[in-house]
């Protein structure tokens, strides 16, 4: 279920820049948190936090 893919992509995309991240890691961020919302239906399941984040990149990225 794609519903709150764009708002937790710009969401995590702001918090990243916000931190001084590069921009090329900064939208890997955001496009992963994006990716894990979609695996859950609904506007707010699936909504990784960021250690779940940053092991999913981890294995994927």
């Amino acid at each position: 279920d794609t519903t709150g893919a764009g708002d937790v992509f710009h969401g995590a995309l702001a918090v990243a820049l916000a931190e001084k991240m590069p921009t090329k890691e900064a939208i890997r961020f955001a496009s992963a948190v994006a990716a894990m919302k979609c695996t859950q239906p609904g506007g707010r399941a699936g909504i990784p936090n960021r250690e779940q984040t940053e092991s999913f990149l981890s294995l994927y990225a």
